[in-house]
């Protein structure tokens, strides 16, 4: 289960709390939650996040990327979004030589 509370901050701006877990149909709700509110107009606060699934990984790390804040952000699912973030980026390495 996902608690989704939204508030508003003395900027104006819309923060959704999450408590819970974001997984399966939840991840949806979350996903709509924010679709319905103005880009970069609002933040999330992670701090209640006890489990995240992949859908919810790559939500997060969508919206991370467009500049959405990650606030108060549990160290396990910091962890989740910065292997997601270097499986994402495309490594150009040279071919390793063998010495005899």
């Amino acid at each position: 289960m996902l608690r989704i509370t939204e508030t508003t901050t003395n900027e104006a701006q819309t923060l959704l709390q999450l408590e819970g877990r974001l997984v399966g149909q939840w991840v949806a709700l979350l996903r709509e939650s924010g679709e319905s509110l103005e880009a970069n107009a609002f933040a999330l606060e992670l701090t209640g996040v006890s489990f995240v699934d992949h859908a919810g990984l790559e939500l997060l790390h969508s919206w991370q990327t467009r500049g959405i804040k990650l606030l108060n952000c549990p160290l396990f699912l910091q962890e989740m979004l910065r292997q997601a973030a270097l499986a994402k980026t495309n490594f150009a390495t040279p071919p390793m030589s063998v010495a005899s």
